[in-house]
């Protein structure tokens, strides 16, 4: 299983949570602090 998100993971979470692709990765990239990774430890990419 990779730890990295993908383009895919964006649109599935947009898809799930009723909203725009963009709001999905600003909300991961403020929620990373520029650590890049997420609370399950998978990296964020933009």
């Amino acid at each position: 299983m990779s730890q990295t998100l993908t383009d895919q993971d964006f649109k599935n979470a947009a898809t799930k949570l009723s909203c725009s692709e963009a709001a999905v990765r600003a909300v991961a990239e403020v929620m990373s602090s520029g650590i890049g990774k997420s609370s399950r430890g998978c990296r964020i990419t933009g």
